[in-house]
């Protein structure tokens, strides 16, 4: 699963969108992938490691949490939009992420 993250001001690093994830849910992104960074309205796609086995909160809440928490949100002028995505691994047509 990835959450996908819309309407992010036009220049925003990896480094800022993962602070302000952290910031507002303590959690801590993996993965961050540029899927629209050259239009007016960028967008990425986000993904946070597999659960610990003791952990009793599932990746599926995690990113649950963040879209509740920042969807909607004002920040730097824009008004975010977030939406939990289910994305087989299989699928080619998504592109590879860049770690960070």
């Amino acid at each position: 699963m990835k959450l996908w993250i819309g309407n992010l001001p036009p220049g925003t690093s990896h480094q800022e969108l993962c602070e302000l994830v952290r910031k507002y849910t303590r959690i801590e992104i993996d993965c961050v992938t540029d899927v629209d960074c050259e239009s007016s309205k960028p967008s990425v796609l986000i993904s946070i490691s597999d659960a610990h086995p003791i952990d009793s909160v599932s990746n599926h809440t995690k990113l649950g949490l963040i879209q509740h928490r920042l969807d909607r949100m004002y920040w730097k002028q824009r008004r975010l939009s977030v939406h939990l995505l289910a994305l087989s691994d299989l699928e080619p047509d998504v592109p590879l992420a860049m770690e960070i």
